[in-house]
């Protein structure tokens, strides 16, 4: 009975140790990481004795407070400052994935770079997004709404898009046509390419007048008139009477008849005679007005921005796109273990390409239900709205847990913003763009965060603030090779890198009182002229195809340190000089290395840690400016130690200008969690 009774003991679970225990990490180490990304600026003396604990360990309670003034000020209220704007802006455009790597939109607009479009239509969404962040809304929105953020290109691009790629009568598409062309629609003198790229205003795009609250007026262009009320007195401004409007621009289609044929009111004559019409009337769609398409314009991934990233083509049909959409609405992708119960039968799902015995018929089963949403309205080559020939398959949504009878684009939008993965799937898109890795969905602190930010009613602000002052930045690990978030250490891509360096020569210049600085172009060290071939040669954040995570490069390669070098010695000439003006005078060494040692590398002044590195930035300017000329190597490595009475005999300038490359190379400001 003893030996049983010993054996069935040897079974139970012994106390499991955690072999990555997380501590609680250095005040200074942390707030100085969590300024850098969400403010760019060095933490000052005051922040590190409020942020701290008794034992030197960080104080998250106060930590939310500071990251809550880096974000917002200090002034009440939730408006971003300049510098966290420009932050927030580099997540959502990573997150988003509305920036294609080619900007001419060959297949929807033939050529947008040339017209000065591509700008507008890759910024449209993400001010969208802005909007809804600031506005406190709920963030699921993204993808489903059809308010956007537009300018009079913008509402060019959706209307152009609006119709197919008009043919000529041998089938092939016009590359010279105005409605295929945004290049040469631009052209035309009746629009403007840089006013009408910048004049920002919320619209709602409807597919439906009923979708406007009853009594909206509406307009629509006269193809018969719409050349002659350009040639005559009486246009001009259109006449408001205050209330919200509708643009009706499907009466503008030229529809199966006209697609092929050319003369009088054909799609080539209708355009060049209502060009002048058109650009008024886009022009004229104001704040809270209504553009009516045909195409149902709704969310982040039904953008032309996204539909170039991700282009289709007629054997992927869209399944790119709904793929891409699923990642970054719920985090996730399609499974061949995935039992979601479908809603509709399997005529949308190709039995030769995709049998059911196949392995692939386990993603497909799901995904190919879902595209059609897209191909009844869009054509699978241009991205174009189009009228299918024949009926496609009814849509669905079902995927990972969640399925819904859907019968249109727009409420599949609205099943995908409902997505229980919602919350969880953009506390880990922070939590790896903060920290530089994959970040585990099973912490308790990722499922903390999601609940919250589920209770606040999806406020991505409140994700910013509660996340910064979690345990997921806070907490460190002593372990070799540790997974714990907080404790990682990586390179400092380019957007974290250009966006801290021209933050803290701004500060420079403001601690100097340096006027012409604060507005000159001085201090944004990355487009400085001679060194945006090197800054561009930094990793930065991407999006890839199929992939959760991001493509982050974590560690010095060789050509990564030669443009950090590079761009660094090549500022020097243009920061350091002889002249008040400058971001750091080179008459004020001792000012200069002060301003090095305090606003650059960030180590606050008065604080031990300061005294120190200032110090070695001494030592290091006296040995170069010393004179008489050090006779050796030893007598200059005694003199770079402080102990020596030789140097190297340059001018104060030189001298500073050296120190000053050493110091942006620096590892607390080309590293991430130093």
């Amino acid at each position: 009975v003893d030996c049983l009774e010993s054996w069935i003991r040897s079974l139970e679970p012994g106390v499991v140790v955690d072999p990555d225990p997380p501590v609680a990490g250095d005040a200074f180490t942390v707030a100085s990481r969590v300024k850098y990304l969400l403010d760019g600026g060095a933490l000052t003396r005051e922040e590190l004795e409020a942020v701290g604990n008794g034992d030197g360990t960080v104080n998250n309670d106060a930590l939310e407070s500071l990251a809550a003034g880096w974000m917002w000020g200090n002034g009440g209220g939730r408006v971003p400052t300049a510098a966290f704007f420009e932050k927030r802006r580099q997540f959502l455009e990573l997150t988003l994935q509305q920036n294609p790597a080619s900007r001419r939109f060959f297949y929807q607009l033939r050529n947008a770079a040339a017209s000065g479009v591509a700008d507008s239509l890759n910024e449209s969404f993400i001010r969208t997004a802005e909007r809804i962040v600031d506005e406190d809304s709920d963030f699921r929105t993204i993808a489903s709404t059809n308010e956007w953020e537009v300018t009079t290109l913008v509402l060019l691009a959706l209307t152009m898009t609006d119709h197919p790629t008009i043919l000529r009568r041998s089938g092939v598409g016009d590359k010279n046509f105005l409605g295929n062309n945004i290049s040469e629609m631009v052209r035309s003198p009746h629009f403007n390419r840089e006013a009408d790229a910048e004049d920002w205003r919320t619209v709602t795009l409807i597919t439906d007048s009923r979708e406007a609250p009853a009594g909206t007026a509406e307009d629509q262009l006269d193809l018969e008139a719409c050349g002659a009320a350009y040639e005559s007195e009486a246009f001009g401004e259109l006449v408001r009477d205050g209330r919200p409007r509708i643009y009706d621009w499907t009466v503008m289609h030229p529809g199966d008849d006209l697609a092929n044929e050319d003369g009088e009111n054909g799609p080539q004559d209708v355009y060049t005679r209502c060009v002048p019409e058109h650009a008024q009337q886009l022009r004229a769609i104001r704040e809270g007005d209504y553009l009516k398409l045909r195409a149902p314009r709704v969310g982040f991934f039904t953008t032309p921005s996204f539909f170039a990233t991700w282009e289709t083509n007629a054997d992927n049909q869209f399944r790119v796109t709904v793929n891409q959409a699923m990642i970054i609405g719920t985090g996730r992708i399609f499974s061949p273990g995935d039992a979601t119960g479908v809603n509709t039968d399997l005529s949308a799902v190709d039995p030769v390409l995709f049998p059911a015995t196949s392995e692939c018929f386990g993603c497909h089963k799901n995904l190919d239900r879902m595209r059609t949403a897209f191909t009844g309205v869009f054509d699978g080559v241009h991205s174009r709205y189009t009228e299918p020939p024949e009926p496609v398959p009814a849509p669905d949504f079902a995927f990972q847990g969640q399925s819904v009878s859907v019968t249109t684009l727009q409420e599949w939008a609205v099943a995908l913003a409902s997505h229980p993965e919602f919350a969880r799937a953009w506390v880990l898109k922070l939590c790896q763009w903060a920290n530089s890795i994959a970040c585990d969905p099973g912490h308790e602190e990722v499922l903390r965060l999601a609940e919250e930010f589920e209770a606040s009613g999806y406020q991505l602000n409140e994700l910013f603030l509660r996340f910064f002052s979690s345990r997921l930045v806070s907490d460190t690990s002593f372990q070799a090779g540790t997974r714990t978030p907080g404790a990682q250490v990586s390179i400092a891509r380019r957007g974290h890198y250009c966006h801290a360096m021209r933050t803290r020569l701004l500060r420079v210049n403001e601690a100097r009182d340096n006027v012409s600085g604060q507005t000159s172009n001085s201090a944004d060290l990355c487009a400085l002229n001679g060194v945006e071939t090197l800054s561009s040669s930094i990793p930065n954040d991407q999006f890839t195809r199929g992939t959760v995570e991001f493509n982050q490069p974590k560690l010095f390669g060789a050509l990564t340190a030669v443009a950090f070098e590079g761009l660094c010695t090549r500022s020097a000439n243009a920061l350091v000089e002889s002249r008040g003006r400058a971001v750091f005078d080179a008459n004020e060494p001792s000012e200069t290395l002060d301003l090095l040692t305090s606003h650059m590398l960030g180590f606050p002044a008065g604080s031990a840690r300061f005294e120190t590195e200032r110090s070695v930035l001494q030592d290091l300017f006296d040995a170069q400016a010393r004179e008489p000329t050090c006779a050796d190597a030893d007598q200059l490595a005694a003199s770079l130690d402080g102990e020596g009475s030789c140097g190297l005999g340059l001018s104060n300038e030189d001298a500073l200008r050296n120190v000053w490359s050493i110091v942006c190379q620096s590892p607390t400001l080309t590293g991430l969690g130093l």
